[in-house]
């Protein structure tokens, strides 16, 4: 008997550690629990946080995603403008070169036109003045 109340004591030492450190494992895991429970509470609260920043940056990200394709066609659309504004100067320098070319051509016609006609009337001056000389010295020469 002594020796089954041995035995008995000791399983029931054994017991009482085994059922000791449980109660000290279930009195960690709780704490753990509580633990856990309040780092969810937090990371549920901040998920939330970070889903309204994630969500706000997203919609500002998409603005900006539609602004930049809004200039990027404003953009073109000058680019095409200066272009076609560029080629319409070109134009018009030629044009106006060209212009200016046959201005300078025609003044030069003039010119000459103008030197020729100073040539023709005092030519024809002369030729008058030889006429008229003529036409004196033809109607004094039969009276003499």
């Amino acid at each position: 008997m002594t020796q089954e109340r041995l035995i008995i004591a000791q399983e029931l030492s054994v017991e009482r550690d085994r059922g000791s450190n449980l109660e000290q494992t279930v009195r960690l895991l709780r704490e753990q629990s509580e633990i856990y429970q309040q780092q969810m509470i937090e990371f549920t609260s901040g998920a939330g946080k970070n889903s309204k920043s994630f969500k706000h940056f997203k919609t500002q990200i998409d603005k900006l995603t539609t602004q930049m394709g809004s200039l990027e066609r404003e953009t073109a659309q000058w680019r095409e403008k200066s272009e076609i504004s560029t080629k319409q100067v070109k134009k018009m320098n030629q044009l106006t070169m060209e212009k200016d070319n046959e201005l300078t051509a025609l003044k030069k016609k003039l010119e000459s036109m103008i030197k020729l006609n100073k040539t023709l009337s005092s030519e024809r001056s002369n030729l008058i003045a030889k006429v008229k000389l003529q036409e004196s010295s033809d109607s004094i020469a039969p009276e003499k």
